[in-house]
């Protein structure tokens, strides 16, 4: 017989630090974009966006699915957007507050505890 225990209550972020990570790479995306690192930051950007919407989507937070939807899609490197100048770099900033913002408040509950006899 298998026993659940209800000891370890609450929940856990699991965005947490992919979140921190990506808005660390559009940071130094914004910092880099005019240097020959450009795509390498795309690619970068839009892995760690992924992995983020996946994490909100297994922990029920669909709501952050469209903003961070449109972070793979904008920073995509397979068919890449030509933007620039003011805009973009705002772009960049408002992405980087989108991805804190998803760490810090897509939260997961604590899975039960299964006791074996």
């Amino acid at each position: 017989m298998t026993r659940t225990s209800a000891a370890p209550q609450g929940s856990f972020r699991p965005v947490i630090l992919p979140g921190m990570l990506l808005a660390a790479a559009l940071v130094v995306g914004l910092t880099t974009q005019h240097l020959g690192t450009a795509t390498f930051m795309r690619y970068l950007i839009c892995v760690l966006a992924g992995i983020v919407a996946v994490m909100a989507f297994q922990a029920k937070s669909w709501w952050w699915l469209p903003p961070i939807a449109a972070i793979v899609v904008l920073w995509n490197p397979v068919y890449p957007f030509a933007f620039g100048g003011t805009v973009w770099d705002g772009a960049h900033v408002v992405a980087a507050a989108v991805a804190l913002a998803a760490g810090i408040f897509v939260r997961q509950q604590n899975p039960p505890v299964r006791t074996g006899r």
